[in-house]
């Protein structure tokens, strides 16, 4: 005699077998990462940790989608209708949290969606939060799809245990804000802000809202790339501390106050950047404002995110900029978290080098102390005595 297989084993067994389906069907693209990596320049250049947190990131949203569709296949006899709800779901999930979240300007919906929970993992950083946010989902689904199987009609009970259980992850995944760890697959650890950094926001405690003007359709792709790495960098910031708050806008979107708009932002002492783009076989110049604006409790400070080095061509211009975006970014913050308070004397009238020599290096000193003039008593005397 065979023993009846429970509820619970039949649900899994199903759930199991869709999702090592999905596996068979993504090993064959373990020969493009191993193809690449044979093709690169120097052979072996492709960064193996980034790919593995690719993959990693397809697994994690695989066994949710797989959870959620089997979730779908419960409520309903009909597959089509099965179908469709449960591409519904995984589209609000992945898109819908993110969407109500940029409405809102809300960086709490944002985390109930997968979107970027799935973005840190597959560009190869390991979060706790982000691996327990798939984990809670996809027993969440599951769950509810063994109690729904059980009882056509949910009863009181089962509302309770449901409830009850959603409340648990929800907790969980708040707690583990605090508590979280991050582990840098990437080859040069490229999304790990260092010591001096993570000293700076750490007891920020109130938001530092940062405006970066890096938005366009018309940007070469060297300037996507500084783009693209800003803000994979506010993102890492935003991470440690939740009230690192940005976003990308043009500032040039307005075309009727275009002239106006740049006059103002120049005599803020952002100046603009001419580009060449290419675009249907064409060179045209384009204008950016490659700057960011933090402020926080009542101060604003600049930020450039260009590295000038004369003579090197924009490619180069923005691979060094890359290079100094974090001390750029860190450099800022601290500059609103710790006023200015200490003191520096200028000597004067001793022959030393006048105001216009000097003119840019006292320019960067007040950037950080308070600097003012200052002439000895002895020199003033003979000055009077001559």
């Amino acid at each position: 005699m065979t023993k009846p297989t429970s509820l619970t084993r039949i649900v899994l067994g199903k759930y199991f077998g869709a999702f090592i389906l999905i596996l068979i069907a993504l090993a064959p693209t373990l020969l493009y990462v191993y193809t690449i990596n044979q093709l690169g320049n120097p052979v072996g250049n492709l960064d193996i940790g980034s790919a593995l947190g690719s993959y990693l990131g397809l697994l994690f949203l695989a066994a949710a989608y797989t959870a959620i569709g089997i979730f779908t296949s419960t409520i309903t006899d009909n597959q089509i209708v099965a179908f469709i709800t449960s591409v519904f779901l995984c589209f609000l999930f992945y898109i819908g949290f993110e969407g109500i979240a940029d409405f809102a300007s809300s960086n709490f919906i944002d985390q109930l969606g997968m979107s970027s929970h799935y973005k840190s993992i597959s560009r190869g950083v390991l979060d706790t939060r982000d691996i327990l946010y798939f984990i809670s989902i996809t027993a969440f689904f599951i769950f509810i799809s063994i109690k729904g199987i059980k009882n056509e009609k949910l009863q009181k009970k089962s509302w309770i245990q449901i409830a009850s259980l959603f409340v648990v992850f929800f907790i969980l995944n708040s707690a583990v804000n605090g508590i979280h760890k991050r582990f840098d697959l990437t080859k040069d650890s490229r999304y790990t802000l260092s010591e001096a950094s993570l000293d700076i926001i750490k007891n920020v405690d109130t938001p530092i809202i940062i405006d970066v003007f890096l938005e366009s359709e018309n940007f070469p792709s060297e300037f996507r790339r500084l783009q693209t790495e800003t803000r994979q960098l506010l993102e890492e910031f935003e991470a440690e501390n939740s009230n690192i708050i940005f976003n990308f806008f043009n500032p040039l979107e307005d075309e009727a106050n275009r002239d106006i708009i740049i006059e103002q932002l120049t005599q803020r002492g952002l100046t603009p950047m001419q580009m060449s783009v290419q675009e249907n076989g064409a060179s045209t110049q384009a204008i950016i404002f490659p700057w960011a604006l933090a402020s926080y409790n009542n101060q604003t400070v600049t930020i450039p995110l260009i590295k000038n080095k004369i003579g090197t061509n924009q490619q180069e211009l923005v691979s060094n900029s890359v290079q100094h975006l974090e001390y750029a970014f860190a450099d800022g913050f601290s500059k609103l978290t710790n006023p200015k308070s200490k003191k520096i004397a200028i000597l004067k009238g001793n022959e030393q080098l006048e105001d216009k020599y000097i003119a840019d290096f006292v320019k960067k000193l007040g950037e950080y102390y308070l600097i003012a003039p200052f002439t000895l008593d002895s020199v003033a005397k003979n000055h009077k005595q001559h």
